[in-house]
């Protein structure tokens, strides 16, 4: 492992693509609000709202959650706190100019494994006393969300990776 500008240890395997020094510091400073105004036991509005002034919302959408980046909103269907945090990653994301809405699959792709990264690091940061693994916060990561990920933006954006999901579709052929 090794560390940034924080006490916060990061996986040698972690690219800087996907976490930084300004990540870290970014998380660093939510870490610090939540522990001045909220409980671990906090409720997922009192989360949103402190960490990132943003409202929640609930939604019937086919997602567990998402970001309303403009409508400072947080939409939550399912999944806990790590779809939480993962949401708040992309306010982060946001606010560090690395979230924009790029026409090409890859680099969707990219800013949601890097959500999910800021979302392990600022869990863990935040709930030391019941950490989760990376097993926690596989979004994009796995060859079913990959797919599923490529369906949702099927019609947004250009597929530079059908060479890569095509060789997936195969890996499920009996």
């Amino acid at each position: 492992m090794k560390k940034l500008q924080s006490n916060i240890k990061i996986y040698s395997s972690v690219t800087p693509e996907l976490i930084n020094n300004d990540i870290i510091k970014a998380i660093k400073d939510k870490v610090n609000i939540f522990k001045k105004k909220l409980k671990h036991d906090a409720p997922y509005e009192d989360i949103i709202g402190h960490l990132c002034d943003y409202e929640m919302i609930e939604t019937d959408e086919d997602v567990s959650g998402y970001c309303d980046l403009e409508g400072k909103k947080i939409a939550y269907k399912e999944g806990g706190l790590p779809i939480i945090f993962h949401e708040i990653g992309h306010t982060i994301q946001y606010d560090l100019g690395y979230f924009e809405h790029e026409p090409i699959m890859s680099s969707r792709i990219t800013v949601e494994q890097q959500c999910e990264t800021i979302a392990y690091y600022m869990y863990n940061a935040i709930y030391k006393h019941k950490t989760l693994g990376p097993d926690a916060f596989t979004s994009y990561f796995t060859k079913h969300d990959l797919l599923w990920f490529r369906d949702w933006n099927e019609n947004w954006c250009e597929d530079d990776m059908e060479a890569f999901f095509n060789k997936l579709l195969d890996l499920e052929k009996p």
